[in-house]
C-alpha cells in the first residue's frame, strides 16, 4: 500500500473565502449530470459516475484532468514519461501508456461534450468549471469509440444575464502559485459575454542532485471566451474559444539520478533535415479549440448540434537513459544523453454531432428517446527521435531513430437509445451505435530505417484500415424507493486499432486491429436519513477481446503495441457522502479491483506477459477519505477547512 496524496485547505483571514452558501438544511448536495445525454439527477442515472460540482471542485482542489485521479474510484494515472500535458488514465484496468497519435486513448476526456481526442493534451486544466462527471465503464453507444475505459465529461460555466466578476489567487509549497479569473457582461438582454484567464506556475518537486535544477515544473496560462446569444426563448446559441499552453517536465527515474547534467549538454544531428539540433529540454504544449453548440426546443424534441476544431501542438525533449546511468552495463560518459526522445506533434481535428431527445407516451408508460449522428475528420503530424548516441548502443551507435508521418483519421457514426418504463418504476434501456471509421498513413518516412510509405505496400503491410462496429447496451433499473436505484446493465465498445511507430524498419511497421469489451455492470444508488448520507455501490465484470497490450514486436526487438489476447477484470466500487452536521461534509470512496491475462496471442513476444500475469496499473485496492467544514462569515461568505488522504 502506498499513500499518494494529502492535502489540507486553509487561507489567512477567512480560511478560504467563498460566495457560495450552504443549503438551509444539512444535506448532501444534488447534482444534476448530463451522463446519458440528457439531464437527470445523478442519483437516478443508472450508469456508474463520479461527479463533482463547482464547490467540490474547489474544496477538493482538483484542478486538473491529474487531480481527478486521487477522488475517483476505479481510476488511475500520472503525467506521460517527461511530459506535462500528456495525461496517463487507466479504468478499471483498461487505459494507454502512449502519447503518439497513432494509440488511441481508451479513457476519453470531452470539453463541453467535444472530445479532447489525443494523448498530449488530456491533462485539461480546470479553468471556471460548472462540474465534472466521470463515467467508468464502456461508453460505447452514447460517446463513441475509445471509451472502453470510460469517458470524463468536463463542462463549463456558460456566459449569464448578470454582471459578474471574480478574481482568486491561491499559493503553496514548492512555490505554487495560481491565478485566475473571469468577467461576465450581459451586452443586451439575450447576448453575454463571459472572459476567463488562469496562471499557473511551480518551481517543481524533485531536485536533480548532480545539477541542482529543479524537475516537475509547470508553467500553464490559459483563457476562454465565450458568447451566449438567445435569438428566441427557444434556442440557446453558445460559441467558445479556448486556448492554454503549458511548459514544463514531468519528472523521468533518470531524472533523480543526475541524468547527463541538463539542461542540455550538446546536439545531435537530425537525420531527416541534416541539421544540427540542440534542443531545449522539457515539454511544451499548445491547444487552441472553438465550439459551437445550438440548442432549439421543438416542443415534441429538443434538437442540439455541436460543432468543435481542436489544434493541439507538441514540443517535447527528455532524457530517458543517461549517459551518467551506465545503463546496459556500459561505462558512463560525457555527452548529451544515452537515449533521449525528441518529439514534436501537431493534431487537428473537426468534430460535428447532431442529436434529438425526447420523451412519449406509449401504452400509457414513458419512454425517454434520443437519436443521432457524428462526424469527425482528424489529421496528426508528427516527428518521432529516439536518439541514442553512445559508444556501443544496443543499436547503431551513431543513428537516430527518426519518423515522420502524416496520419488522417475519418469516422462516421449513428446512434439511438431508448428507455421504456415497463411497469411503475422499473425501466428498460436499449442502444446501438454503428460507427465507421478509416485511418490512413498518408506520409511516412524514416531516414535511419531508410523506408517510406511505398515500401509498406511492397511488403503487404497496408497504409489504410478500415473499421465497422456496432457496439449495444441493454438494462434495467428500478427505482426501489424515493431514494434507492437498483440497475443492471450489459454495455459494449471498442478502442481502435491502428499501427505499430516505434519501430526502425517497414517490416515491423505493422497493423493491430481494434479492441473489443463487453462489461457486466450491477449497481445500487441510495441516499438514508433525510439525504444526510449517500452511499453508491457499483460492482462490474469486463472481458476484453484483442486487448491491447504493449509488447516486443517482431520482426525487430522493439517494443510496441500488439492484441495480447484476452483477459478479464472485475471490481467493486464504493462512494460514501455524510453531512452530519451543517457545515461539516465527509467523504470516502474506495475499488476492490482485480483482473488478468486469461488467453495469450500467439503474436506476443514476451517472457513476462503469460497466463495469469495481472493487468498493469488495476490495483487490488485503492481508497481515499476526507472531510470539509464550511461557516458563514458574516456577510462576505463561506470559510472552509478540508482535508484527505488517498492511497493505492
Amino acid at each position: 500500500m502506498r499513500l499518494s496524496k494529502l492535502f489540507l485547505t486553509a487561507s489567512a483571514a477567512a480560511i478560504g473565502v467563498t460566495g457560495l452558501a450552504l443549503p438551509a438544511l444539512a444535506q448532501v448536495d444534488e447534482l444534476v449530470v448530463t451522463a446519458q445525454r440528457r439531464e437527470e439527477s445523478l442519483q437516478t442515472v443508472p450508469v456508474a459516475v463520479t461527479a463533482f460540482g463547482e464547490v467540490q471542485l474547489d474544496q477538493r482542489q482538483i484542478n486538473s484532468s491529474i487531480d481527478l485521479i486521487r477522488n475517483t474510484p476505479g481510476l488511475i494515472g500520472e503525467n506521460n514519461l517527461g511530459q506535462g500535458g500528456a495525461v496517463v488514465l487507466f479504468m478499471r484496468g483498461d487505459g494507454s501508456d502512449e502519447a503518439l497519435v497513432q494509440f488511441e486513448p481508451p479513457v476519453s476526456t470531452y470539453l463541453d461534450d467535444v472530445i479532447v481526442p489525443r494523448q498530449i493534451t488530456q491533462n485539461v486544466d480546470f479553468l471556471d468549471i460548472e462540474r465534472i462527471e466521470v463515467l467508468r465503464g464502456p461508453q460505447g453507444t452514447l460517446y463513441g469509440k475509445n471509451t472502453t475505459g470510460g469517458a470524463i465529461k468536463i463542462i463549463t460555466r456558460k456566459p449569464s444575464d448578470e454582471f459578474e466578476a471574480k478574481l482568486s489567487a491561491r499559493y503553496g509549497n514548492y512555490d505554487s502559485i495560481d491565478v485566475n479569473g473571469y468577467v461576465n457582461v450581459p451586452v443586451t438582454d439575450n447576448l453575454f459575454v463571459k472572459l476567463t484567464a488562469g496562471f499557473h506556475e511551480d518551481d517543481g518537486y524533485i531536485k536533480n542532485a548532480l545539477t541542482g535544477q529543479k524537475l516537475g515544473d509547470l508553467n500553464m496560462k490559459s483563457g476562454r471566451v465565450q458568447v451566449r446569444f438567445l435569438p428566441t426563448e427557444d434556442i440557446t446559441i453558445d460559441l467558445t474559444g479556448d486556448w492554454i499552453e503549458r511548459k514544463g517536465l514531468s519528472t523521468t527515474p533518470t531524472d533523480i539520478v543526475g541524468g547527463s547534467g541538463h539542461p542540455n549538454q550538446g546536439s545531435y544531428v537530425n537525420t531527416l533535415t541534416g541539421a544540427s539540433v540542440r534542443p531545449e529540454y522539457g515539454d511544451k504544449t499548445r491547444d487552441i479549440s472553438f465550439i459551437g453548440r445550438l440548442e432549439w426546443d421543438l416542443d415534441w424534441s429538443t434538437l442540439e448540434i455541436i460543432g468543435g476544431y481542436r489544434d493541439s501542438e507538441q514540443n517535447l525533449f527528455f532524457e530517458f537513459l543517461p549517459f551518467s546511468s551506465g545503463a546496459f552495463g556500459f561505462a558512463p560518459a560525457a555527452g548529451l544523453c544515452y537515449f533521449c526522445i525528441d518529439q514534436d506533434s501537431d493534431a487537428e481535428i473537426f468534430t460535428i454531432e447532431a442529436k434529438l431527445n425526447g420523451d412519449t407516451e406509449i401504452a400509457g408508460r414513458r419512454l425517454d428517446w434520443i437519436f443521432g449522428v457524428f462526424y469527425s475528420d482528424e489529421n496528426n503530424g508528427q516527428l518521432a527521435n529516439d536518439i541514442g548516441v553512445a559508444a556501443g548502443f544496443p543499436f547503431d551507435p551513431t543513428n537516430v531513430f527518426d519518423r515522420t508521418f502524416d496520419y488522417d483519421v475519418m469516422s462516421l457514426a449513428g446512434f439511438a437509445q431508448f428507455d421504456y418504463e415497463i411497469v411503475p418504476d422499473v425501466t428498460v434501456t436499449v442502444g446501438a451505435r454503428y460507427t465507421y471509421e478509416k485511418k490512413e498513413t498518408v506520409e511516412l518516412t524514416s531516414v535511419a530505417g531508410g523506408f517510406t510509405v511505398d515500401d509498406l505496400a511492397l511488403l503487404g503491410i497496408p497504409n489504410e484500415l478500415e473499421e465497422y462496429q456496432l457496439n449495444p447496451k441493454a438494462g434495467i433499473d428500478w427505482q426501489a424507493t424515493d431514494n434507492a436505484l437498483l440497475y443492471f446493465s450489459a454495455t459494449n465498445g471498442f478502442k481502435s486499432g491502428g499501427w505499430n511507430t516505434r519501430v526502425n524498419s517497414a517490416a515491423a511497421y505493422t497493423p493491430f486491429p481494434s479492441q473489443n469489451v463487453w462489461e457486466y455492470e450491477v449497481g445500487a444508488k441510495t441516499e438514508w436519513f433525510d439525504n444526510r448520507l449517500r452511499v453508491n455501490v457499483a460492482a462490474y465484470w469486463a472481458v476484453f477481446k484483442d486487448i491491447q497490450l504493449t509488447v516486443l514486436v517482431d520482426p525487430a526487438p522493439i517494443f510496441g503495441v500488439g492484441n495480447g489476447g484476452e483477459a478479464r477484470a472485475r471490481g467493486v466500487e464504493v462512494e460514501i457522502e455524510a453531512v452530519p452536521i451543517e457545515g461539516l461534509t465527509l467523504f470516502v470512496n474506495s475499488a476492490y479491483n482485480e483482473g488478468s491475462i486469461t488467453k495469450l496471442s500467439e503474436l506476443v513476444v514476451s517472457d513476462t506477459i503469460i497466463v495469469g500475469t495481472p493487468l498493469k496499473r488495476l490495483p487490488q485496492f485503492q481508497a481515499q477519505a476526507g472531510f470539509n467544514y464550511t461557516r458563514p462569515v458574516y456577510n462576505y461568505g463561506d470559510a472552509f477547512i478540508g482535508a484527505a488522504v488517498s492511497w493505492a
